[in-house]
């Protein structure tokens, strides 16, 4: 099975968001080669806001919602250090296992964004552009 291109260059910029200090828990740092930095960020802080970076929080939204052997086999393959075997055997699976568990993450995170983005086309068509979950 082949990966879905467009969603792993998603995942990548996904987890240099996550690690950079955008979102996912981590801790912020300072980027001094950024050029939209704010004062506060000058003393030591990044943006995190939500805004700044929509593309990779929907990202990390689509992952969340994968089964957890779906997320585990993202995270790990994105944000843990090594190569793909040795990823594989911290996971407890072969590498084989691994390039399939992508493969159904990519499929189905592209399905969530497809869902999403016609619901959205959905609501503008109605003129209703508040709605509770």
């Amino acid at each position: 099975m082949d990966r879905i291109q467009w969603v792993h260059k998603r995942f990548e910029a996904w987890a240099m968001w996550t690690l950079s200090g955008g979102g996912g828990g981590m801790p912020r740092t300072y980027d001094p080669n950024r050029v939209d930095q704010t004062a506060d960020v000058r003393a030591g802080w990044r943006n995190s806001d939500p805004a700044f970076d929509a593309g990779a929080l929907e990202i990390d939204r689509a992952i969340a919602q994968l089964p957890a052997e779906l997320k585990t086999a993202v995270k790990a393959a994105y944000r843990w250090e090594g190569g793909m075997q040795e990823i594989a055997a911290t996971l407890g699976c072969t590498r084989a296992t691994l390039h399939n568990r992508l493969c159904n993450a990519d499929r189905r995170v592209s399905a969530w964004l497809d869902a999403r983005r016609q619901r959205g086309e959905e609501i503008k068509e109605r003129g209703i552009f508040a709605t509770y979950t």
